[in-house]
C-alpha cells in the first residue's frame, strides 16, 4: 500500500481515520516540475582532454611501476605467475605490491 493511496475499505476499518491532505484533481495538467528544452552546444572534446585543469582530472601515476602479486592461502603468501596477473577469483584473498 503507498502512503495516503489507501483503499476506502481499509480506512473505513479505522474510526479517528483523517486525510492530510485534499484528494488530487486530475482533472487539470500538471505543468510544475517539468524541464524545458535546451539548446544543444556542441563539445571540442580534444580542448577539453588538452589541458585538465583539476588536479584531480590528471593521473597519479604513470603506470611505470613494478607489480608484485600474492594469493593468499592457508595465512601463507603464494606467488603468482605474472602471466595470470589480472585473474581474481571470488572468496580468494590477494596482496598487491606495487
Amino acid at each position: 500500500v503507498n502512503e495516503s493511496g489507501e483503499t476506502p475499505l481499509f480506512k473505513e476499518k479505522f474510526a479517528d481515520w483523517t486525510d492530510m491532505r485534499p484528494p488530487t484533481d486530475f482533472s487539470k495538467p500538471v505543468t510544475s516540475g517539468v524541464a524545458g528544452k535546451r539548446e544543444q552546444k556542441d563539445v571540442d572534446v580534444n580542448a577539453l582532454l588538452k589541458d585538465p585543469t583539476n588536479p584531480a582530472d590528471r593521473p597519479v601515476d604513470d603506470g611505470s611501476g613494478k607489480l608484485k602479486i600474492w594469493r593468499i592461502n592457508n595465512f601463507e603468501k603464494e606467488d603468482i605467475p605474472a602471466d595470470t596477473y589480472g585473474h581474481f577469483y571470488a572468496g580468494d584473498s590477494y596482496l598487491i605490491l606495487y
